[in-house]
């Protein structure tokens, strides 16, 4: 009988141990923002800046801080990244400074996150927004397009 409660024993001590072990191995979720909204000062009432908001990022509890570099776009077609005309760290909005922007016609965000001061291993998100007009020629909006 002895052998045969060894033998039970054995696949349970291990079961146990690979439960345990999952769990305090368990990876901490940090995850890039997957969608972004750019606000310009029709929508969200400043008048010296475009109110970016980024979201769908999973931080998992962790304190999170994002990393944004701006680049203004001569033309609706460029996709130039070599040049920031802005940088900021903050959480997850930030506004723009219109002056930055110079009128361009279109920009580009690459966002970094971070969670408790270490970088999402996903990289950076990128989002590019363009200018649009609207009825009230005095307002326009910021409208996302695919990259």
């Amino acid at each position: 009988m002895k052998p045969f409660r060894t033998f039970l024993l054995i696949p349970v001590a291990a079961l146990l141990f690979t439960c345990s072990k999952t769990d305090i191995n368990q990876p901490l979720v940090c995850q890039q923002p997957t969608t972004a909204i750019a606000q310009g000062p029709c929508e969200s009432s400043y008048a010296d800046g475009v109110l970016l908001k980024v979201s769908g990022y999973d931080a998992a509890g962790q304190s999170r801080q994002f990393t944004y570099s701006v680049f203004p776009q001569r033309d609706t077609t460029s996709g130039d990244l070599t040049v920031s005309g802005y940088g900021n760290a903050s959480n997850d909005q930030i506004i723009i400074p219109l002056a930055k922007l110079n009128n361009a016609p279109k920009f580009v965000v690459t966002v970094s996150m971070y969670c408790d001061g270490i970088a999402a291993h996903t990289g950076s998100s990128n989002f590019a927004f363009v200018k649009r007009p609207t009825a009230n020629p005095a307002c326009y909006v910021w409208a996302l397009q695919k990259m």
